[in-house]
């Protein structure tokens, strides 16, 4: 099995890199039997045409830096990880936020997941701070997958595809859970696999909240969930920026959207799911 570890930076300082590699390869250490690669893009500048560099971060352990685009986006910048990593050979794609790190035992408990049943769409646990929203203490099945620390396969980026760049930031690992449950495919939480990533402090912002709102209405028009676009775009409105035309053209087809209804798990907030505990 060969599995491609994939990471999009973004103006992260030098030292966060450094710890993030030294856990990387401390739970790669701990997995056996696997082939691991490492593939990374900077969205920091752009440095379209540069060479693709190639170098070794631990024995067999070889890490590959993508060209950039610039800003692309988080999915955008997931994207061409997981198309480079499929398209050398990988069998896995396991994506996660650069702001963490792996824990020593995670990739040990996730890989006999993903062998099992490589069709559905998994989750790292993260800690400490633990999302809230619901999943099965017993099969892990839960309603959507955090792209915080994610994982699919080959087969499954084939058949559904990666993320939907019309998703800056926020939402889009969402809308592709719901592609996944969409195609009679499951979401599950691996809990004994887990990602630190620690967001308990993180201050929110006017812009971060202009993007959660921005990609609550690109996931509203998608998928027809009417409340969740007209609380979007009432307070995006409110906060003076100007509405266009973004995702009118992107409305699945109802009969589609008919086999797994995502309106019943918007009510009024953005964890499109029953939560464990309140924030």
């Amino acid at each position: 099995m060969h599995i491609y570890i994939g990471v999009v930076w973004y103006k992260n300082p030098h030292e966060d890199r450094e710890f993030w590699i030294r856990g990387a390869l401390n739970a790669i250490e701990g997995a056996r039997n696997t082939r691991f690669s490492i593939v990374e893009v900077d969205n920091s500048e752009a440095n379209f045409g540069s060479q693709e560099a190639v170098r070794e971060l631990g024995p067999g352990v070889p890490l590959l830096s993508l060209s950039s685009y610039g800003n692309i986006g988080f999915g955008a910048g997931h994207n061409r990880l997981m198309s480079s990593a499929f398209l050398e050979g990988a069998d896995f794609y396991i994506g996660v936020n650069p702001d963490g790190a792996f824990h020593r035992q995670s990739l040990s408990r996730l890989i006999p997941r993903l062998a099992a049943e490589p069709s559905n769409l998994y989750e790292m646990r993260q800690f400490p701070t633990e999302h809230p929203k619901h999943y099965s203490p017993d099969t892990g099945e839960t309603l959507w997958v955090s792209g915080a620390a994610f994982a699919m396969s080959k087969t499954s980026w084939e058949t559904i595809g990666g993320f939907d760049e019309a998703f800056f930031m926020y939402c889009e690992d969402v809308d592709l859970s719901w592609r996944f449950r969409l195609r009679g495919n499951k979401c599950i939480t691996v809990a004994d696999s887990l990602y630190y990533h620690n967001a308990a402090n993180r201050k929110s912002s006017p812009l971060i909240q202009q993007r959660f709102l921005l990609s609550g209405l690109v996931l509203g028009k998608k998928y027809g969930i009417d409340t969740l676009v007209q609380r979007c775009e009432a307070e995006l409105v409110s906060m003076g920026v100007p509405l266009n035309a973004v995702a009118s053209d992107m409305k699945l087809p109802a009969e589609l959207i008919e086999k797994f209804d995502p309106r019943i798990y918007f009510s009024s907030d953005f964890s499109f799911s029953p939560v464990r505990w309140s924030l």
